[in-house]
This record gives C-alpha cells, structure tokens and sequence, in this order.
C-alpha cells in the first residue's frame, strides 16, 4: 500500500521514524488524562485557575517529529511514514493506559 510512496527511501529509517510517531502519540494519550491547574489558587479572568493537560507540553514534539520526517523521507513518503504509525500508535496508546491502570481505558 505504501511501498509505491517509500521506493528509495531506506528502510531502517522508515521503521525507526514510524517508532517515534508511535511513542510519541502513545505518550501524549496517556498525558492529556493527567490534568492539572497551571496557575493554582489563582482567579485568572476567563481561565480561572487555568486547567491544562500535560500532554500540552508534548505537543511541540509532535510538531518536531513530524518536520523531521517530512525532511528526511520527503512529503509525500512523510505522510506514509505518519500514517503507517497511527495503528501502532493507537494499540500503544491503549496498551499504556490498560498497564498504568487508568479507568479511561
């Protein structure tokens, strides 16, 4: 299915690119269900006490891995290598959130 799009592009790189979408995501799911208040105590106009995600903080990483793809394998083999990582990544992800025990599994 891909293989039309990764003609060229060296194998080992593929695999170890779509590993790191997939951790990546994996972690990022698992983060944004810890949840804490960025300025605790503190009444903040329109936010309160501004709620935030942890996976808020992963986020630049995914923008980070996904540039890096994109030069390295090129756009259109970087769009394969991302979605080649998105089963992966969602197995991972609910894997990670069965073995910590989180009820939002």
């Amino acid at each position: 299915m891909f293989s039309k799009l990764l003609d060229g592009v060296d194998k080992a790189l593929v695999t170890k690119l779509v590993i790191l979408h997939t951790l990546v995501i994996a972690v990022s799911n698992y983060l944004v269900t810890i949840r804490f208040d960025l300025f605790p105590g503190a009444e903040l106009p329109l936010f309160g006490s501004f709620p935030l995600a942890a996976a808020a903080f992963t986020f630049p990483i995914v923008v980070v891995a996904t540039d890096l793809t994109v030069r390295l394998v090129g756009k259109e083999a970087g769009r394969a290598v991302v979605a080649m990582a998105i089963i992966p990544a969602i197995i991972a992800s609910v894997l990670v959130l069965l073995a910590l025990g989180d009820e939002h599994a």
